[in-house]
């Protein structure tokens, strides 16, 4: 289909002057692309997990099923996961709004599967929210925010 803009992001940071339908990928990472139809009526996103450029240095750990609950969030999010992910390996979140800006970054305190978060009070919409795993960005969701 064809947008009326595009935005490329790798590990949930925008990354400058990605503005295309296409972008050729220069090092291994989380891709995602957000698509709008028409200016604040319609958004949809899509990610690609490249691994296999040959760049040394990966996350490590199956991250591909960590989950966000609830979403839409308010006031605490949980990420949940499998049992191919150690707890340990699970370090943080960082929450950006959609023009790429930190808003939120917190330290992760696994139990068993799980790690809590409570958010700050932030403006209703959708959020970009990364989780690292040992110490590097691995994956991102898509988070929508009702407060």
């Amino acid at each position: 289909a064809v947008y009326s803009s595009y935005q490329w992001y790798k590990n949930g940071v925008i990354i400058n002057g990605a503005t295309s339908n296409t972008y050729t990928a220069t090092s291994n990472g989380l891709y995602s692309i957000w698509v709008m139809m028409r200016a604040a009526e319609c958004q949809d996103s899509a990610s690609y997990d490249l691994k296999n450029l040959g760049i040394a240095g990966t996350a490590g750990g199956n991250v591909e099923n960590v989950q966000v609950i609830p979403n839409p969030a308010n006031e605490f999010l949980q990420a949940t996961w499998g049992s191919t992910l150690r707890s340990e390996d699970l370090t943080g979140l960082r929450l950006q709004d959609m023009t790429g800006r930190a808003v939120f970054t917190a330290t992760a305190h696994p139990v068993g599967n799980s790690a809590g978060f409570t958010l700050p009070h932030l403006a209703n919409g959708l959020y970009m929210a990364t989780f690292t795993v040992n110490g590097l960005s691995a994956k991102t969701v898509k988070l929508n925010i009702q407060q």
